[in-house]
């Protein structure tokens, strides 16, 4: 099956030939009506993030600066994949779909046992939810911590 790719998305695949995957399978996703078709994009991801290894932050921030993206420290690779690859997902799931792979990688998962992995943790949103108590991004200051006397 031949699907139509538009300039930005051929010119992502030049310079990033592992994101061709990568965009046919959120092609596939966006079209389907499957509740879980998104863990195969999921999957084909968190494939690229695994192998991307130690390169992983070079590579992060060049596809940032591709895509038009700030470079920030805290830049996360699957975000920026999905960012690149799946342009109209709404920020709040990309966050879910990231925190749930960031949780993957933290237990050392490998790409072929991602599906299994995020069914048997209880789904993205749970795993999503795993990854923020294992390693919070923000920290909340205690209600009222100014008002006491030290």
């Amino acid at each position: 099956m031949e699907i139509d790719m538009s300039t930005a998305s051929r010119r992502l695949v030049e310079q990033f030939p592992e994101l061709e995957a990568v965009q046919l399978a959120a092609a596939r996703a966006h079209r389907t009506k499957a509740r879980f078709a998104f863990y195969k994009y999921l999957k084909a991801v968190y494939r690229v993030v695994w192998r991307w290894g130690l390169l992983k932050r070079r590579k992060t921030t060049a596809l940032a600066k591709l895509v038009g993206k700030p470079n920030r420290i805290d830049l996360q690779p699957s975000r920026v994949i999905i960012d690149a690859t799946y342009p109209s997902l709404e920020a709040k799931m990309a966050s879910r779909w990231t925190r749930a792979l960031e949780f993957a990688l933290l237990q050392d998962i490998a790409p072929s046992g991602l599906p299994d992995f995020l069914k048997q943790e209880g789904g993205v949103a749970n795993c999503a939810r795993k990854a923020a108590n294992a390693d919070p991004k923000k920290t909340r200051q205690e209600p009222y911590e100014f008002w006491i006397d030290r």
